[in-house]
């Protein structure tokens, strides 16, 4: 009996092993996971070994031919349940179940048994492995003819639509899977679903998702038409007509769709309920309804409290709304769920600069730099935050960084120039500051720079020409118009000086710079007197 029990045993190791690749290969018919197939597997084991040692028993079968026979049950069944639970319900993969358990028995015998087995020699394992393909190709050839004979008859039609749509359905919302291949493969079993039954609504739905995946939104919109039609109160069809008005910017007509998704109900999906609010939320972000976007971002968050993208919207709607502190509460909750998280340490950042705690951004800033390093805007934003904090040199360094990354960068351009000025070196300040004006003409901040840069070189004209361009572009600018003073009263214009500065104290009272200069300039005419 000890080969027997280790026949059936190997048999159904095989059958794991045929199970785990069907499912591997997204070929198995019905969802079946491995674990399950191993408690299958034991399960059956145990019951055919307990079956097989009571029959020998009691009619004294001998070992080698209790061995032949338990051979020949384990291969049949090994290989009637593979060839049925594949998709094709080929007798090939019978085949396949007796080639594999007829290698692994043989390795077995081999490794562990032969030594204790006398009877055993080559031909008789010969006969087994034949006896393993034969029984095997015969189980999965009774299995091909059954499974075509159901379903020519419509047999298990019903459940096998459900499961074609099930695995559809996991190819479709796990994240593994969600890539071309993935999307192909779900289109493929919604397919087979819709040859089983053309008027499945569901199916219907998954094909439409599976073509938006594959970016084609026009034959993925017939598709949810057609569930919509076959089923008017399904409301996972219309989920996927708002996903895709919102990827093609139509916002209010997605909100339309969202809304009939949800009050006609998500069911089995109870997921997408959240993602729904979500997306909405984002949508009313997006045209500028702040206030209105805090209702579906809070519904979610209670929903779901570990919903990251959720916290970190939330967050940036209180930054739109000028609440930098509140934000920054939201940003923390997100960091609870994902410690690691790009768009919480991100916003964490912006809020901590509106509130002027630019240390503490810098913090922020380079977290965001240690998960995304070869961005050149990032590098550049913390150039001008060290700018900002008056290390210029190391301003520069992060600059060059940005520009090496992104040759049009105008932030970078700009704010080297800034840093450059404020290290009294004018001459390359100049050239990243006509860089900076060629990728933006219009900068008023630039042009308020390049005027410094030309003064600490005693270019007063041009710098006069400079500080009038940003004026023009900004005329509330208050520094540019005491420049403008500083570089008139340097070419002897005390009077035109004497109105510029006038006009920087009327935008900031107590600019002392400009007072003096004001002062100057009517001690100077006194002394004239």
């Amino acid at each position: 009996m000890k080969l027997s029990s280790l026949i059936v045993d190997v048999s159904f190791f095989g059958y794991i092993l045929v199970c785990i690749f069907l499912y591997v290969k997204g070929r198995a018919k019905i969802i079946l996971h491995p674990i399950l197939a191993i408690f299958t597997g034991f399960a059956v084991t145990f019951a055919i070994d307990f079956i097989l040692f009571a029959f020998f028993a009691y009619f004294n079968v001998v070992n080698l031919v209790s061995a032949l026979l338990t051979l020949a049950i384990a291969a049949f069944i090994g290989g009637f349940v593979a060839t049925f639970l594949s998709r094709e319900n080929k007798a090939i993969i019978g085949l396949w179940e007796g080639i594999i358990f007829g290698m692994i028995l043989l390795i077995t015998i081999f490794v562990y048994a032969s030594t204790n087995i006398e009877f055993l020699n080559r031909n008789i394992l010969l006969a087994f492995f034949v006896i393993c393909l034969v029984f095997a190709g015969i189980g999965g050839f009774i299995a091909e003819k059954i499974s075509t004979r159901c379903s020519v008859m419509g047999l298990f039609d019903d459940y096998k639509k459900k499961s074609l749509v099930k695995k559809a359905i996991n190819f479709m919302t796990q994240e593994k899977y969600q890539s071309l291949t993935g999307f192909n493969n779900a289109l493929e079993f919604a397919n087979e679903a819709l040859e089983l039954d053309p008027n499945y609504a569901l199916a219907w739905h998954i094909k439409g998702g599976a073509l938006i995946g594959m970016a084609k939104p026009e034959e993925g919109l017939k598709c949810l038409d057609n569930a919509i039609e076959l089923d008017p109160e399904l409301g996972l069809p219309w989920y996927g007509k708002g996903l895709v008005s919102q990827k093609l910017g139509k916002y209010e007509e997605a909100i339309d769709y969202y809304n009939k998704a949800l009050k006609l109900g998500l069911k089995n999906f109870d997921n997408l309920h959240v993602d729904i609010l979500y997306r909405k939320g984002i949508i009313l972000t997006e045209l500028g309804k702040y206030k209105a976007a805090i209702g579906p971002f809070d519904k979610a968050l209670k929903i779901d409290p570990n919903f990251v993208d959720v916290w970190t919207a939330r967050g940036m709607v209180s930054l739109m709304l000028n609440k930098s502190e509140e934000a920054l509460g939201y940003y923390d909750k997100a960091l609870k769920v994902d410690p690691q998280n790009f768009g919480a340490f991100m916003g964490k950042y912006m809020a901590l600069m509106d509130l002027d705690k630019h240390q503490e951004s810098l913090e922020y800033l380079d977290k965001v730099l240690e998960i995304e390093s070869q961005q050149a805007s990032l590098w550049a934003s913390r150039g001008i935050l060290l700018n900002q904090l008056g290390r210029y040199e190391e301003a520069i360094i992060c600059l060059n960084k940005a520009l090496k990354l992104d040759q049009k960068e105008p932030r970078a351009w700009k704010t080297k120039g800034k840093s450059l000025v404020r290290l009294k070196r004018p001459e390359e300040a100049l050239k990243s500051l006509e860089e900076a004006l060629k990728l933006d003409p219009k900068n008023s901040d630039a042009w308020f720079t390049k005027g410094l840069a030309f003064n600490q070189l005693a270019k007063f004209k041009e710098s006069l020409n400079c500080f009038e361009k940003s004026l023009n572009l900004n005329p509330d600018n208050a520094d540019a118009w005491y420049g403008k003073g500083l570089s008139l009263e340097e070419l002897e214009k005390p009077e035109k000086a004497l109105k510029s500065y006038d006009k920087a104290l009327e935008l900031k009272i107590d600019f002392k710079p400009a007072k003096e200069g004001k002062e100057r300039i009517l001690a100077s005419k006194f002394n004239e007197l």
